[in-house]
């Protein structure tokens, strides 16, 4: 998600000073040296760090956790959008919809915005900010949780989970011992009966999760609080709807040769079609390779070294070999591979290849 040298650097120092807090089994020397230089580099380059709300966001939270100045400068710097006690940042504006009380209206938020308010959501619990700001963040960030309690993708749920999880240890480092009192009752529309159910929830059971299936719907549910305390009442509504294919992101095109009796050439183009942006974030391409062939390691190996390919890294597991770009934009990236027959196979069934936006990948 990040885009500048310094919000990746940011997020490399964000690490290198939790370690240093939190104690680690390594030189103390070279980590204290290396601490000193992030906070040194993330000082001296703040004050030109706002250029995106997401290189904003991850600086904000570095320079929040180095303790200088330049958080007050940086976090400033981002947009807050603030509705009914609600508060998040975007990266990705997402468009309003004009129909209300229906389940078609909801659409997930796009994960950079999800990643972009943890951070928020850390950095605010870094500066002391006050603590109705971060419920206002936190209550934006749960609600963009599906119903196994993760996020868009595997980036935006760990920030997420880690924003969220460090101001529930917050929370009930300052409750009250007086126990949480919750109970609910339910009626659904086809008929007179009332489901209800009553909770404790005190420092035995506060990890407990409780959960109730309410049936039929729909139905009138309302939930009564009292105590001192904080909690999270999330509800769950499963549904199937039919929706329109979306046009694809990414293009892709494969052509396979033969180079003798063993060895084949894959050659492989994908290019970015989205009219919104020129480019992808870091893009993804997975191979699957048909029974019995592998890769040739060096070959791939050396197409990290081109410049116009912008290859990160490539791996290889089982049959499956992932090539992480930093971006894939409309001149698209095209590159050649050997597959390597190691076996022959009988009865070989068809393979894949995708490519998706590592953050978006949905």
């Amino acid at each position: 998600g990040g885009s500048t040298a310094y919000s990746h650097t940011a997020y490399v120092c964000t690490g290198l000073f939790e370690l240093a807090e939190n104690g680690c089994n390594c030189s103390s020397e070279d980590l204290n040296t290396a601490v000193k230089k992030c906070r040194n580099y993330l000082s001296r380059e703040a004050p030109l760090q706002t250029n995106t709300p997401y290189a904003a966001a991850i600086s904000c939270y570095g320079t929040s956790v180095a303790g200088h100045d330049g958080a007050q400068l940086i976090c400033g710097a981002l947009d807050v959008h603030k509705q009914e006690n609600v508060c998040h940042w975007e990266q990705e504006r997402t468009p309003p919809t004009n129909c209300r009380n229906s389940w078609r209206c909801h659409k997930p938020q796009p994960t950079a915005n999800v990643e972009i308010t943890a951070y928020g959501l850390l950095a605010s619990m870094r500066r002391g900010r006050p603590i109705s700001e971060q419920t206002c963040i936190a209550k934006w960030l749960t609600a963009q949780r599906n119903s196994k309690g993760g996020f868009g993708s595997t980036q935006d749920t760990v920030v997420a989970i880690d924003a969220l999880s460090e101001l529930a240890a917050k929370l009930h480092s300052d409750r009250s011992p007086e126990p949480l009192q919750i109970s609910y009752r339910y009626k659904p529309h086809s008929t007179q009966a009332f489901d209800t159910e009553s909770y404790t929830l005190n420092d035995r059971n506060q990890l407990v999760l409780f959960k109730r299936e309410l049936r039929p719907i729909p139905g009138v549910l309302h939930v009564r609080i009292s105590g001192a305390g904080s909690a999270l009442i999330e509800i769950s509504t499963r549904y199937n709807v039919r929706e329109d294919v979306p046009d694809a992101a990414f293009s892709l095109s494969r052509n396979v040769s033969k180079i003798d009796e063993k060895k084949h050439s894959l050659q492989i183009c994908a290019r970015w079609q989205k009219k919104e942006t020129n480019a992808s974030n870091m893009a993804l391409l997975t191979i699957k390779l048909p029974s019995g062939y592998t890769v040739v390691a060096e070959e791939l190996d050396e197409l990290k070294g081109s410049s116009g390919l912008q290859l990160e890294r490539w791996d290889l597991s089982g049959r499956d070999v992932f090539f992480y770009f930093e971006s894939i934009d409309r001149s698209g990236k095209c590159f050649n591979m050997t597959m390597d027959q190691e076996m022959v196979i009988d009865k070989k069934q068809p393979t894949f290849i995708r490519v998706q936006d590592y953050y978006e990948p949905a």
